[in-house]
């Protein structure tokens, strides 16, 4: 329904318009003086209730400050007693850590002279040496069947085996081969045929490994001398 004061489009049915207040049944404007009696009322209100707090706010600002202050002369105390006390922990605590400093310390030598008595103590290493023959075996039993491997100082290996038969141990000589490319303090190095790389030996305490192009075996120290 079109409003023909101001054409404004309202709904069907209705009886102003919702814009400037149009009347449809009487074709007369809406008195726009409820609506300013209504803004007066609520203005009217605001400004009671903004007095009535005003009022409650300075009467609690006027009240007496005794309390107050002798409430801040005990908490000056208990803060004054608090930091006696702080300061006796702390002087104690003090106390304290340079007793646990010292014991510290010392249990720092003591560790310190323990393990320069464990290095001494320490086993050589089993890497190859000149002039130092070793044997190993892939038995750590040492007996029944095993593949041996016998290194002569930093020259040449010696690969045997020993097979258990009816009448004992037979061993076979699989033949001598030569060391070349000896690195890592003598714990690592290849075994060769010649210009032939029969495979990488690496040495750790009293294990060796030997790789033959992909094919690991294990051998374990016999003895050495």
């Amino acid at each position: 329904m079109q409003c023909p004061n101001c054409g404004n489009n309202n709904a069907p049915g209705a009886k102003f318009c919702q814009n400037c207040g149009y009347n449809f049944s009487t074709g007369k404007k809406k008195s726009p003086w409820l609506y300013i009696l209504l803004v007066i009322g609520a203005l009217v209100v605001l400004c009671g209730g903004f007095f009535a707090y005003k009022a409650v706010t300075n009467q609690t600002a006027s009240a007496p400050t005794k309390q107050v202050a002798s409430s801040k002369k005990e908490t000056s105390s208990s803060k004054a007693k608090k930091k006696e006390s702080s300061s006796e922990k702390e002087s104690s605590t003090a106390v304290e850590s340079s007793s646990e400093r010292e014991k510290a310390s010392s249990t720092s030598v003591e560790t310190a002279s323990s393990s320069s008595q464990e290095a001494s103590s320490a086993p050589a290493s089993t890497g190859i040496v000149a002039g130092q023959t070793t044997a190993w075996s892939t038995n750590p039993n040492g007996n029944g069947d095993e593949e041996l491997l016998v290194i002569q100082g930093t020259d040449s290996v010696l690969m045997s085996h020993n097979t258990v038969g009816p009448s004992g141990t037979m061993m076979h000589n699989d033949g001598t081969f030569t060391i070349e490319n000896v690195s890592a303090g003598g714990t690592r190095f290849f075994v060769m045929d010649r210009e032939i790389v029969l495979g990488e030996v690496t040495i750790s305490g009293n294990t060796l490994t030997l790789n033959q192009q992909g094919q690991v075996r294990t051998y374990y120290l016999k003895n050495r001398s």
